[in-house]
Formats: structure tokens, C-alpha cells, sequence
């Protein structure tokens, strides 16, 4: 005689349990999402991969394929099974609101992962935030799509983002680096969604066996940054923007080690062109050297990523001017062409500005010049120039390491740092944000 195993699940405030229990009443194992472990070198939890993730389970009422990961890992017979503690699966009615709240009439969860049916009638918020979506993301895959709540006479919207329509494994709404938000319309609630066991706020990424914590892993997980915004139109709607540049930059930091290579051309998706990367930020050669009344200019055009609110461009110009160095930010305003600020040179350039990653931004920039044959003694203190190619790890560092010497912490480095880089913390931050470039410049 079989086995039999029963499953239950309690889930709400964002979190999910559950456990299956032996005949005589003893927990065999427990399925929790979201799960952490603690790591005592970085002194915080840490938000491991879980059986969703993974894909071990489509859903929360995947029994089965909850039943066969219990038999690979030995748990439970091979002719044993697992069933439902309770009959809310009956007629396929999948309840999977992971990231929702609690299941009842009273307080219904909503996003129930294709629980409620799609209607046609369009909610006048639908059309906007796919306008948002067209804009911010024109090349990717996505929808809005208004559901009728599992178990209330309400709606919600799902709205989806996604590198492609291709569905992996022939899994319905199972696309590559598929990612979800959910606006509850009864209260105006926007969060991050897993909808069938899909979507949500991750991406996958080809786990770096060099990391302990990744090396046995199937793939990596990375979180989109996403903040709950005031249950009012603008917000809402701002909060959707920010996610969707959030998880375009994202996928272009992680460029070379996102999933699904083989189906998806991520340049094309992205937008990158023949970009080239160094140390997670992303960029667009400038093409050739043009000349105007014996004025040459050289230009590098930064794409839009996650420290950066809009696109950068660099232009270096020399000839029947004097030499100098142009930062621009780009904007849409057809008279800001010039919102940025002129230096004599690159090193000037470099020490005008806080941030470390645009620091390193024009150091590369300098680079890519030099490499189109831009002459760059021109632009360098005393003639001379090295690039940052060809410095030795401790030439990078300390290149970095002047420039924020005494510049403004970032402030989400401040707990570690103060408000400004002294010459000790400017020499730690310089070895780490070095060793990173260096790390992607080798991969």
C-alpha cells in the first residue's frame, strides 16, 4: 500500500509556508518563500533561491512537483505520494499569491496567477501604464492585463515585462527573465507579483562557480529594486516607471551572465548596439572621429543604468581649438545641448564629480578614446596619459583612489563610510570598486 503524504500551507503578509506531514503527524519537510540564511561576513541575511525559483514548483499547489523532488532527495518512497491537506485545488482554481496577503472573502488576495479570468473592459489606468511600458521598454515583451479577483467581485491589473514572448519549455507564461507587478484596483496597492509561479521581482543569471554561493546553484537570482509607492494615480504611476528602467539596467549590468542566451538576442532587447562593458556599466563606441572647420571631436555616448537617471555623453575636442573635455547629460529638451560643463582635461573632468561610478565612467570613456585614435596626451596634466587598460591593479586603485579622496560617500555606503571618503576609506572603497572592473574585464 502506498504512502500517503499531505500537504498544507498558510501564507500572507508577503510570506509563504509550507509543510508536509507523515501519517503519524510529523513534519517531513517545509517549503517557505522568501528564505534567507545569514552571513556572518557580510553580518546580514542573505535571500536564498527557493523551490519556485527553481522551478521545482510551478505554484504553491504543485504537489507533484513537490512529490518528485521529495523522492530525488530521498525523503518519502518512490511509490509514495503527496496530497493536499485541503480541497481549495478542486476544478484547477490555483490560488498563488505569494507576495499577497490573506487568503478570505473578507480580505482577498489578489494576482491569484491566472485565477481570475481576463476581461475586456479596460480600466482607464491600463492605457497609461502601457504607454509607460512602450516607452521605457520598446523592445522587450509586455502586457497589461485586467483579472477578476479569485474570491471578490474586483479587479486587478497584471502587468508584465519580459526579454521575450518565447516560452521555455512550451510552460504557459513562462518567459525568459520574466518579471511582475500587481495593482490591486479595489485600493489602488502596487507590489511585486508571481503570477503561476512565474514572474515577480527577479532575473536569472549564469551562477559564478567562483562564488561559494553560487557555484552550486542551477541559476543565480538578482532582485529588481522596487519601492511601494502612496495608493495615488501619479505615484503609482511612477513607481511602475522606476521598476521597468530598474530592470532594463539590471539585465544590462548583468549582460553577460543573464539565463536564456540561446533564445534571447539581449543587444537587440537592450538596445546595446555593439556596446562594450566594463565592470557592470554599459556604453556605446562614439563611431568615428568627425571634423568640422578644422574642429575634431570624438564622442561617447553613455546609455541610461541604475546610478544614473538619464543617458551621459562625452566629448573630447581638439584641433583649431584648444583641447578640452565635455560632460553632457542627455534629456529631451530641445535646447539642452549643452547641460553639462566643459575641463581642460580628463583629469579635471574626473575630480569635478562624487560618485565613484562616474569617476569610473570617464576613466573608461578615456579609454574607449584612445582606442579610436583620439589623441589623449592632449587631455591629460603634463602631457602624458595611461590607459586604464594597461595600468597595473595598484595604478588603477590609486587612480581611482585620488579622485575620491575627500569626495561625498554615496548614501548607501555612509553607515560604512561617513558622509566623505578619508585617505584610508578612499584607499578601501578604490581596491574594491578596482577588483570589480577587473573581475568583469577578464570575463
Amino acid at each position: 500500500m502506498e504512502q500517503q503524504y499531505k500537504y498544507n500551507c498558510i501564507q500572507g503578509g508577503g510570506e509563504y509556508h509550507g509543510y508536509v506531514f507523515a501519517e503519524g503527524g510529523e513534519t517531513v519537510f517545509e517549503v517557505h518563500y522568501p528564505m534567507f540564511h545569514y552571513d556572518e561576513d557580510l553580518g546580514e541575511k542573505i535571500e536564498e533561491l527557493t523551490l519556485f525559483d527553481l522551478g521545482i514548483m510551478k505554484n504553491t499547489l504543485d504537489v507533484l512537483g513537490l512529490q518528485n523532488h521529495l523522492i530525488k532527495l530521498g525523503k518519502i518512497a518512490p511509490d509514495a505520494v503527496v496530497v493536499m491537506d485541503s480541497q481549495k485545488a478542486d476544478k484547477g482554481a490555483v490560488i498563488e499569491s505569494i507576495t499577497g496577503g490573506v487568503h478570505s472573502a473578507v480580505n482577498p488576495v489578489v494576482g491569484y496567477a491566472d485565477g481570475g479570468d481576463v476581461t475586456t473592459e479596460k480600466d482607464p489606468l491600463q492605457t497609461k501604464i502601457e504607454a509607460i511600458l512602450k516607452e521605457e521598454l520598446p523592445n522587450f515583451y509586455t502586457f497589461v492585463r485586467k483579472r477578476k479577483n479569485f474570491f471578490a467581485e474586483t479587479y486587478y491589473l497584471q502587468i508584465g515585462m519580459a526579454a521575450s514572448n518565447y516560452e521555455i519549455n512550451r510552460v504557459n507564461g513562462q518567459y525568459p527573465q520574466y518579471v511582475s507587478l500587481m495593482l490591486d484596483l479595489s485600493d489602488m496597492d502596487l507590489r511585486t507579483q508571481v503570477f503561476g509561479g512565474n514572474g515577480g521581482d527577479r532575473i536569472y543569471l549564469i551562477p559564478d562557480k567562483n562564488d561559494p554561493k553560487e557555484k552550486y546553484l542551477a541559476m543565480a537570482g538578482r532582485r529588481i529594486p522596487f519601492r511601494k509607492p502612496k495608493p495615488m494615480e501619479k505615484n503609482i504611476l511612477d513607481a511602475i516607471r522606476r521598476f521597468a528602467q530598474n530592470y532594463r539596467n539590471t539585465l544590462v549590468e548583468n549582460r553577460d551572465r543573464l539565463m536564456y542566451q540561446d533564445v534571447v538576442n539581449y543587444d537587440e532587447v537592450l538596445g546595446l548596439g555593439s556596446s562594450m562593458k566594463y565592470g557592470g556599466l554599459s556604453y556605446m563606441e562614439g563611431g568615428e572621429i568627425t571634423e568640422y572647420q578644422g574642429t575634431k571631436a570624438y564622442t561617447v555616448n553613455f546609455k541610461t543604468y541604475r546610478n544614473f537617471p538619464a543617458a551621459w555623453r562625452v566629448i573630447f575636442f581638439w584641433g583649431n581649438t584648444k583641447p578640452f573635455v565635455e560632460v553632457t547629460k542627455v534629456t529631451n529638451n530641445p535646447f539642452g545641448g549643452r547641460l553639462g560643463k566643459d575641463f581642460d582635461t580628463l583629469d579635471k573632468a574626473i575630480a569635478h564629480y562624487k560618485s565613484p561610478e562616474m569617476k569610473v565612467l570617464l576613466l573608461q570613456a578615456g579609454d574607449v578614446a584612445k582606442k579610436a585614435g583620439v589623441p589623449m596626451d592632449m587631455f591629460a596634466v603634463g602631457g602624458k596619459t595611461k590607459n586604464f587598460k594597461d595600468m597595473t591593479f595598484k595604478e588603477k586603485s590609486a587612480s581611482v583612489q585620488a579622485k575620491l579622496r575627500g569626495s561625498k560617500v554615496p548614501p548607501k555606503y555612509r553607515k560604512k563610510y561617513g558622509k566623505t571618503y578619508d585617505s584610508k576609506e578612499a584607499k578601501e572603497a578604490a581596491d574594491a570598486i578596482t577588483g570589480k572592473i577587473v573581475s568583469k574585464m577578464k570575463k
